[in-house]
């Protein structure tokens, strides 16, 4: 089958697409990349999430790149992307490899490439090593001396420690739950917390590579567990990591979910009230206008790139942001890494609540009487066979003339067709790029202007189809 890289590396079904054939074809590709790059001497870091026959991928993919004499550092266990991403950086490595599907439902797998900076592959990058897909035999016969073991949580434990303000977490009285929806992320939020003495409870923190028939990925339908255990417990907050603890979900004391764009204010918001924010944050293109208001109203810029965190990294590695995220709730730091990573933000949502004395939602109100209330929401259109890139050219004209307000209506097409209305209000239209899908987020002042917006689009959308 043709292997080809997506948003965030290749995934697919594991035993359909994703085999051990598969493994070492894409692991050889990356070798020959490494060597013809002449960094293979550097070593490569390889990392495993939870996932059924992760481990033994993860060991596969090691064995071919030490066939092809690169030196391999292999976690001892299922590990948090954002730790094998640490690792990069910190061992100094060529890049790294993880065996994960991230969000995705339980039957997937995948592999995530790594940059030499501690980040996901450019999309550069990743059409080079795909160029070498196939070029030459796979190497098996490996030497085992180049495979090294090794514990990558200290040192990702003790970067956390020096990012984060635990002494004022620890002083808190903060009580926490946290679900890793039984993912790489177990263990991490707990013996971080109970290290400082925090009220800590874990679910969900066992290996059970079915996920609980729950896609382990952190949005308010996966939570609903978390959300009554947060009010039964009378928790400050609950915490969710994805599949690889890349991402977050948040739910607040009251049980009630916070989503990605408010998780992203939020923390812009906490950084740049302690002065630890600079120069330009970094936001991808259907990601809230909050990010905006909240940087001008702090004089500091702000960098807008298509959909997908893979388009910030160059914006991290020539140090023109000091934070960036994206619509789905990955953000990364200029002082950590150009890399997403939900535990650090978990920590960073608790020092939040630690030195304002106020819980999350508390401080989201605050936020909205600072620069007005903003709504955000998201559907998919599935159209079966139609081409949702040519119902969009077809239907621009008559979108923009039935759901224009005026000629208040700026129209922007860096990554779909978006309209923006005034500084809390926009529509953005975007077909997927694998799947006959269409996207339609929208973002207003209330909820039912937001709702009024995508059911508009959808009824363009949906009739358009219908004609073809």
């Amino acid at each position: 089958m043709k292997i080809s890289f997506g948003t965030d590396g290749w995934r697919g079904i594991i035993s359909r697409e994703v085999t051990f054939d598969n493994v070492e074809t894409i692991a050889q590709a990356y070798a020959d990349y490494l060597i013809d790059q002449e960094t293979g001497k550097k070593g490569v870091v390889v990392g495993y999430d939870t996932r059924f026959l992760s481990r033994e991928y993860a060991h596969t993919a090691a064995h071919v790149l030490a066939a092809n004499d690169i030196p391999v550092y292999l976690t001892a266990k299922a590990t948090a992307t954002p730790a094998v991403s640490y690792s990069v950086k910190k061992l100094e490595s060529a890049g790294g490899l993880v065996i994960t599907a991230s969000h995705n439902p339980a039957l997937y797998n995948g592999i995530k490439i790594k940059g030499w900076y501690g980040g996901s592959a450019t999309p550069e990058m990743t059409q080079e090593i795909a160029a070498f897909l196939d070029k030459s035999p796979v190497k098996r016969r490996s030497d085992s001396s180049l495979i090294s073991i090794f514990d990558a949580d200290k040192d990702y434990m003790e970067q956390l420690k020096k990012i984060v303000d635990w002494h004022t977490i620890q002083n808190s009285g903060l009580r926490i739950i946290v679900d890793p929806m039984y993912g790489a992320g177990a263990g991490y939020l707990r013996s971080f917390l109970e290290n400082l003495r925090i009220d800590i409870r874990e679910i969900h923190g066992f290996f059970n590579p079915g996920f609980g028939n729950v896609p382990p990925e952190p949005v308010e339908g996966n939570l609903a567990e978390l959300k009554d255990e947060v009010v039964k417990g009378k928790y400050c907050a609950g915490f969710a990591t994805d599949g690889d603890a890349d991402r977050l979900g948040v739910v607040d004391a009251g049980g009630d979910f916070i989503n990605a764009q408010e998780i992203f204010a939020l923390l812009l918001w906490h950084r740049l009230r302690q002065g630890k924010g600079y120069n330009a944050v970094g936001k991808t293109f259907s990601t809230t206008r909050m990010i905006e208001k909240l940087a001008a109203q702090y004089r500091i810029d702000v960098w807008e790139t298509p959909i997908g965190f893979k388009y910030l990294i160059p914006l991290f590695i020539q140090d023109k942001i000091f934070m960036g995220g994206e619509e789905s709730g990955g953000i990364g730091w200029s002082a950590h890494l150009p890399e997403r990573d939900g535990v650090l933000n978990s920590l960073l949502l608790m020092e939040a609540m630690a030195y304002r004395e106020k819980t999350l939602g508390e401080m989201i109100q605050e936020i909205r009487e600072e620069i007005g209330p903003h709504y955000y929401r998201r559907k998919d259109l599935i159209l079966g066979d139609s081409k949702s890139d040519q119902i969009i050219k077809e239907i621009k004209k008559s979108l923009v003339s039935e759901l224009a307000e005026g000629n208040d209506c700026r129209i922007e097409e860096l990554d779909g067709l978006k309209m923006i209305y005034n500084p809390s209000r926009w529509l953005l239209l975007r077909a997927s790029g694998t799947e006959p899908v269409i996207r339609i987020y929208a973002e207003a002042e209330s909820k039912e202007l937001v709702h009024k917006m995508i059911k508009e689009a959808e009824e363009i959308v949906i009739a358009q189809a219908d004609n073809k």
